[in-house]
């Protein structure tokens, strides 16, 4: 970027940032005088707020070479100012895409903490469920040892 761009955005900026923030009717300039609310030319608007006085010279009365550069460096600017709005466009759409490709990823990621959690309760009912079993199988082994019939019988499977 070059110097004279940035002087440029700067003023425009400070200038259309100053036109929102204070209401015409209490833009004076020191010497009382009311400011015409709407001007084309926002340099000499901020240069008035600012106590300053700006008249342009009207373009017969400038110097041809001048006016050429001035409007080739104009066309320059406004080149400029079209190129960083098309990367701010290109980067304001690579950030929606990054943002809905992290969306995306949380989305999957607590689908996939869902998942977990619900094979950690499923893990967690078969371990109960076979130590369940196995505190009535070892009950049943007792049983038979000590000589209960009913109950050692009652825990085998009927053969086939």
């Amino acid at each position: 970027m070059t110097d004279a761009f940035r002087l440029c955005s700067a003023a425009l900026l400070a200038a259309s940032l100053s036109a929102f923030v204070m209401p015409a009717e209490a833009q004076t300039p020191k010497s009382g005088q009311p400011v015409q609310a709407a001007s084309s030319d926002p340099v000499a608007d901020l240069l008035l707020r600012q106590g300053d006085r700006y008249h342009r010279a009207p373009d017969a009365a400038q110097d041809p070479d001048e006016l050429r550069r001035t409007q080739a460096l104009n066309a320059e600017i406004a080149a400029q100012n079209d190129l960083a709005e098309n990367e701010d466009r290109a980067n304001a759409a690579a950030h929606a895409k990054a943002q809905a490709a992290y969306q995306s990823q949380l989305e999957a990621a607590e689908a996939d903490r869902i998942r977990h959690k619900s094979d950690l309760n499923t893990a967690a009912q078969a371990q109960a469920d076979y130590e369940r079993q196995m505190a009535d199988w070892q009950a049943t082994v007792a049983a038979c040892e000590r000589g209960d019939r009913a109950r050692c019988n009652a825990g085998r499977q009927p053969s086939k």
